[in-house]
């Protein structure tokens, strides 16, 4: 990663489950495409919303893992 630059992610897709009622994106890391992350977004969210929805879906996500305690399996 670049020092200059922040790190940034790009949506690569918008998925709609349209049996469970259900959307998702995927976004890849810019500067390390092998980190990618599967969000929730809100049903059937529009290619017009899905940069403001996926980067309210990863400030959530950044907020709940802040302070999740990491267990090993028993």
């Amino acid at each position: 990663m670049s020092s200059d630059k922040s790190p940034s992610v790009t949506v690569t897709s918008l998925f709609h489950d349209l049996v469970n009622k259900r959307s998702s994106v995927s976004v890849i890391w810019d500067s390390e495409p092998e980190k990618r992350l599967n969000l929730p977004v809100p049903y059937r969210c529009s290619l017009d919303a899905v940069q403001a929805e996926a980067e309210k879906a990863v400030r959530a996500l950044a907020t709940e893992i802040a302070v999740i305690p990491v267990n090993l399996a028993k």
